[in-house]
């Protein structure tokens, strides 16, 4: 299955930092698990920066399991840029499980830049 939040446009200036906290929560009758991408990054006029990724804030809560299989960044210093992180999300039930695989990417687009401004977007995408 995919999932997008669509893009959310943004001004800011030249070399600000930003920060962004993408999130899946994953309910049953309760939410099981809550899947965090953080990107940290930084906004040129040309450009955007992915400075670093982490997966701070991932948790679980039983019957769910969550195993972070990988963050990292998929394009960097362009205009169009993306990161990413894979979760193995596994759900116990008595001594059956059953596992998928998650996957959470952010992607950044400067749009256009004048005036002491830089226009851009986010969009948070999840796959099941």
């Amino acid at each position: 299955m995919n999932r997008t939040t669509g893009e959310q446009t943004y001004t800011t200036t030249e070399g600000a930092k930003h920060v962004n906290n993408a999130q899946v929560d994953i309910w049953g009758i309760y939410r099981g698990a809550s899947l965090h991408l953080v990107t940290n990054y930084t906004v040129n006029s040309t450009s955007i920066k992915i400075d670093d990724t982490n997966t701070s804030g991932t948790k679980d809560l039983f019957p769910v399991k969550v195993d972070v299989k990988k963050n990292a960044t998929l394009s960097n210093s362009d205009r169009n840029v993306a990161s990413y992180a894979e979760y193995l999300v596994t759900f116990i039930h008595e001594k059956l499980g059953a596992s998928n695989t998650w996957r959470l990417e952010t992607h950044l687009k400067v749009l256009y830049a004048g005036n002491g401004s830089i226009t851009f977007t986010a969009e948070t995408k999840w796959f099941y």
